[in-house]
């Protein structure tokens, strides 16, 4: 070490170990700040996420419990007329179609993937109850109100199975640990 330095420091070795020890007093602060701010913007991120979660799958129990309506019997096909299925079943799919898209925002494509086959199979549903409709006029109604009824109760067993993967990435999801950037 240099003679100059070594005669600053056992001269003003109160004071060095004064200015030693606010430096890194300032550098913990900067580093606590900034490790806060980050937390609380992921903090504010996973909030956000869990609520569009939670609107989308509200959205989706809305429109199968009207679909799973049909083959329980309590809403017959053969009463059902344009206006009818607009009232029943058009705004709900355009809400599980809009919190779909929010969706996009937050999560990673392979997990979207499964939330873009509930909302494909649902609207296959819904192009199939549209068909039956017409198919009433040219074919006997038991033919295709069972046709129909089976047609339902796949795609809703196909969207349960997905359900059910959702399920499992939304728990490892959660339990994963992340390391913080700075």
């Amino acid at each position: 070490m240099p003679e100059f330095l070594k005669e600053l420091f056992t001269t003003y070795w109160s004071q060095s170990i004064l200015l030693i020890g606010s430096l890194g007093y300032l550098f913990k602060r900067a580093f606590d700040l900034r490790s806060k701010k980050i937390e609380l913007k992921y903090s504010l991120f996973e909030q956000n996420r869990i609520e569009l979660l939670m609107k989308f799958l509200t959205a989706y129990l809305e429109l199968e419990e009207d679909y799973k309506l049909i083959p329980e019997g309590r809403f017959k096909i053969t009463e059902m007329n344009p206006v009818i299925y607009d009232s029943m079943y058009l705004k709900k799919n355009a809400n599980l179609y809009a919190a779909y898209f929010y969706l996009k925002l937050f999560l990673d494509p392979i997990e979207l993937a499964r939330y873009s086959d509930l909302v494909s199979n649902m609207r296959i549903i819904s192009n199939e109850i549209k068909s039956a409709y017409i198919k009433l006029e040219h074919q006997e109604e038991s033919k295709v109100v069972n046709e129909l009824n089976e047609f339902i109760v796949k795609m809703i067993g196909e969207n349960n199975e997905n359900m059910k993967v959702i399920g499992k990435f939304f728990r490892e999801y959660s339990d994963k640990s992340y390391s913080m950037k700075m």
